[in-house]
């Protein structure tokens, strides 16, 4: 490891609750990899607590942090500028610290495209997307999508009105980047019939094995599954030591699916290089990819 950084990152990841949370494994594998000196812990934090937190993440000369479930949107209110993109999405999940400012960022659009198959992420002009869940993972995704040109993307929640201003969201961006997307809006609860969609992802933390009960959860049924065309592809956002619920449910069906630990990776590798000003090549994305499911597997 090289000796030759002036100082060690302190890094961190502020959310409620974090006790199954991989953050801290795979950016200390990372940050091995590319020879950076450094410590990453988790911040759990319940929302009567952000104030505090935050206040002792500045107080403890953090370099940068990440921001989970519950905060990716609510933390807005506390950063002091954010980068253009997250001022169009207004949700973040990377944050840089310097000279005790917050700076917010959005990795999770890179790492979600760059953690798709290339097949798929070629034909995403040609796939009409369901995407479940509106908050900052579901804006992120969101963003591209549109990005990437997909014709249709709708929103499928248990609340449609608290999704509307993630929909006037993503109007917004469809006419900044002049595409021809259209954005809509389903009840998840009330949807029976899935044939027009070609991609299908889940945004939300449903089947996130924070407990043992959520872990078997999905947020469709096979029943809602099986009437998805034959060349739809799925996408679950959270990750297990095995197969989420979602992606076991695609496999019975015969249904191209992946789990999210692409995602976490890439956007993880993407927030590293902020912090350290290092390129982070595929190689060491893969390697850690391999060790982060390794590392699963061995402790569920």
């Amino acid at each position: 490891m090289s000796t030759s950084d002036p100082k060690p990152l302190k890094l961190g990841l502020i959310g409620y609750p974090l006790e199954h949370s991989l953050s801290p494994v795979l950016h200390s594998f990372l940050m091995e990899q590319v020879g950076v000196l450094g410590e990453y812990r988790c911040y759990p934090t319940p929302p009567e607590q952000l104030d505090k937190a935050l206040e002792q993440i500045k107080a403890e000369g953090l370099t940068g942090f990440n921001v989970t479930i519950p905060y990716k949107i609510t933390i807005l209110d506390w950063l002091d500028n954010t980068t253009e993109e997250v001022k169009l999405i207004r949700a973040v999940n990377t944050i840089a610290i310097g000279d005790g400012q917050l700076l917010g960022h959005n990795t999770d659009i890179i790492g979600f495209l760059d953690s798709l198959p290339q097949t798929i992420k070629s034909t995403l002009p040609h796939r009409p997307a369901l995407l479940i869940g509106a908050g900052g993972a579901a804006r992120a995704i969101m963003a591209a999508l549109i990005k990437c040109h997909v014709p249709v993307i709708t929103l499928a929640v248990r609340n449609p009105e608290k999704a509307m201003e993630t929909i006037n969201l993503g109007r917004k961006l469809i006419r900044l980047y002049n595409v021809p997307s259209g954005l809509g809006i389903v009840d998840l609860d009330t949807l029976k019939n899935m044939n027009n969609y070609q991609l299908v992802i889940n945004a939300t933390p449903i089947g996130m094995p924070n407990t043992p009960e959520s872990a078997k959860e999905s947020p469709l049924s096979i029943e809602q599954l099986q009437t998805l065309p034959e060349d739809a592809y799925v996408y679950d956002a959270v990750y297990g030591p095995e197969q989420t619920t979602l992606t076991h449910h695609c496999k019975e069906l015969n249904i191209s699916a992946q789990d999210g630990l692409s995602m976490l990776v890439r956007q993880a590798a993407t927030a590293l290089g902020l912090w350290s000003g290092r390129e982070i090549s595929e190689t060491i994305i893969q390697a850690t990819q391999d060790h982060l499911r390794s590392h699963i597997q061995t402790y569920a």
